[in-house]
């Protein structure tokens, strides 16, 4: 008997390589297509799928399931030509949830930190033994991949809001860590995106248990709400807020470590050390350990995972260093997240010059962020804009990089151009003693080698 096949509209994509990815383990037969290759399909492309550059009707072939991210048009020629054969067609949410439904599923939702959240939540069941299944929007050194299947009982999916894509899973716990100024391009308002996240908390299972970011106002709100409407529900907070039902307490943060004590109401049950920056970092430290111990880990498990966390790729990832510049990159695309890692940038390099190359990602997050991001690089030495990563996008959708660049209000922001440009310019103004970030949602991480190679020549 043939093994089944399965093809991928936009198969280079974090998540959509990760299902790949599992169904390869499985014995399926995998083919996809993205419209440029990376490192991702690279690697799919070398465990035998097959991948197409560029989206064609003649790329579904036979295939008995075809998956398409949420980004992917009904007027793309794959998808009418799987309905046109009658194949069915899932988006990449439904085959998440198809994977995970067997499952005892924990979701991590959230604008912020959901990635690295999910990943901690994931080593610390592994830590205890549970063995998850699980599902991630980023990678990590310490997994063989960002999604596999385990032999637990559990599965941990990192639940994207984009198109209510967070709306597919049934969890019986769900995290929600912070609420904030997003995807309007998609849901039009702050109103729409709200409700967006109330319908996640309505997507929890009898009895199930949802913990919030009691430091978002939104995300309280939404509990809040969520309360009223699910009696059956446990609705538990987290964070530094003294009302918390988990709480971080006494907090000591160096330039490379941060310690702190949990406390659930009002019994202590000891001490997490982490060694990736931020306070951002010990929240999600401190919800991912919430979640854990919802789930039969013990507090010890969640000691020694997150001792051990290195932090989830391109998340404040040291890259290399020559002629003495540290290079970093940041998936920080959010005002909010760039203020947050200008803030522990500041604070793990105090006496250094920091200088920070910047891809906005879309042209309409740019347009309605626009006043938040002219503050949110004060702290930054010397700031260069790239061009706009599109992703989904024309850019009439909002504002471009060049117009950006002109709003910040500190520092004054240079636009450059490509990447090509970008880097050589970056390169030329940097010099010893300087931490060079690379930062964005984008493609703007391959910029990082061309500097480090032209950093070496010196």
């Amino acid at each position: 008997m043939s093994a089944p096949t399965a093809h991928f509209i936009g198969i280079g994509g974090i998540h959509m390589s990760g299902l790949a990815r599992i169904l390869l383990d499985e014995g399926w037969t995998v083919s996809g297509s993205d419209l440029a290759a990376n490192h991702l399909t690279d690697e799919l492309a070398a465990r035998g799928a097959t991948v197409t550059i560029g989206h064609a009707a003649a790329n579904v072939g036979g295939a008995d399931l075809v998956i398409r991210t949420a980004a992917v048009k009904d007027e793309n020629a794959e998808v009418a030509a799987a309905r046109a054969a009658g194949t069915e067609l899932l988006t990449r949410a439904q085959m998440v949830n198809r994977i995970a439904q067997d499952c005892s599923t924990l979701t991590v939702a959230g604008t912020h930190g959901k990635t690295t959240t999910a990943t901690m939540l994931t080593l610390i069941l592994r830590e205890a033994g549970l063995d998850p299944t699980y599902i991630l929007g980023g990678e990590y050194a310490g997994l063989a991949s960002q999604a596999a299947r385990g032999r637990g009982s559990q599965a941990v999916v990192e639940a994207d809001e984009y198109a209510h894509a967070f709306h597919e899973y049934t969890p019986t716990i769900a995290v929600l860590t912070n609420v904030d100024r997003d995807h309007l391009d998609y849901y039009r308002d702050e109103a729409a995106l709200q409700e967006a996240f109330v319908g996640y908390g309505r997507t929890i299972a009898q009895q199930g248990t949802l913990i919030v970011g009691a430091d978002s106002p939104t995300a309280v709100t939404v509990a809040q709400q969520l309360a009223a409407e699910r009696p059956d529900i446990t609705v538990e907070t987290f964070g530094t807020n003294a009302d918390a039902t988990w709480r971080v307490v006494d907090v000591h943060e160096s330039a490379s470590a941060s310690c702190f004590a949990v406390h659930r109401e009002n019994t202590a049950l000891g001490t997490i050390a982490l060694t990736v920056p931020g306070l951002f970092n010990v929240r999600n430290a401190l919800a991912a350990t919430a979640a854990s111990l919802h789930s039969s880990a013990p507090f010890e498990a969640s000691q020694r995972a997150l001792a051990a966390f290195r932090g989830v790729r391109r998340r404040f990832e040291q890259i290399g260093e020559a002629a003495g510049v540290i290079l970093i990159d940041d998936y920080a695309h959010h005002p909010s997240e760039i203020a947050a890692t200008v803030q522990a940038a500041r604070r793990r390099f105090p006496n250094r010059r920091l200088v920070v190359l910047f891809q906005p990602h879309t042209y309409s997050r740019s347009a309605y962020l626009q006043a938040s991001f002219a503050r949110c690089f004060e702290g930054v030495d010397l700031l260069f804009f790239t061009d706009t990563y599109a992703a989904r996008e024309e850019a009439s959708a909002g504002l471009d990089a060049e117009a950006l660049a002109r709003s910040i209000a500190a520092p004054v922001a240079r636009y450059t151009g490509d990447l090509n440009a970008a880097a050589t310019a970056v390169c030329t103004a940097l010099r010893s003693g300087d931490v060079c970030f690379t930062m964005g949602a984008g493609d703007v991480d391959t910029a990082g080698l061309p500097i480090l190679e032209r950093l070496h020549q010196r």
